[in-house]
């Protein structure tokens, strides 16, 4: 389960970071269409794959994992809920967006990318405890 290595939860949040770098430095949020998008879909998973990942390290060490836990999958979700309203709250704080009330569309359209990016992960987490309770 790459989800739940320590390099995966370093790691994914790494390369958003540098991924996000390159768009700022190289314009690429501006020069590419759907860079804005990819880059909310895609810290997405990998803010649900690190929670999670985060979780199932912790619960593991206590010994207290249930394999049909929801906490896997809600809390994770909630998380990225949470950093998502955080995001949009910094791009409006530092100017990113140009005007609350003419960018509401933007607004909703990062927030349902980066819910479909969590939703697509925690599937993918659901369909491998499905697998280890088969074992």
């Amino acid at each position: 389960m790459f989800w739940a290595r320590t390099s995966s939860v370093v790691g994914g949040p790494l390369l958003v970071v540098v991924l996000l770098a390159a768009g700022l430095r190289y314009d690429l949020f501006h020069r590419m269409a759907y860079y804005d998008l990819f880059m909310h879909a895609l810290g997405g998973i990998v803010v649900a794959a690190s929670t999670a990942g985060l979780v199932w390290r912790m619960q593991t060490a206590r010994g207290a994992f249930s394999k049909t836990s929801g906490t896997l999958t809600v809390l994770p979700f909630a998380v990225v809920v949470l950093v998502s309203l955080l995001w949009e709250a910094i791009e409006v704080l530092l100017g990113m967006t140009p005007n609350w009330t003419q960018s509401i569309g933007d607004t909703l359209s990062d927030l349902l990318y980066a819910l479909a990016g969590a939703v697509l992960m925690l599937c993918f987490i659901r369909v491998q405890l499905r697998r280890i309770q088969q074992l």
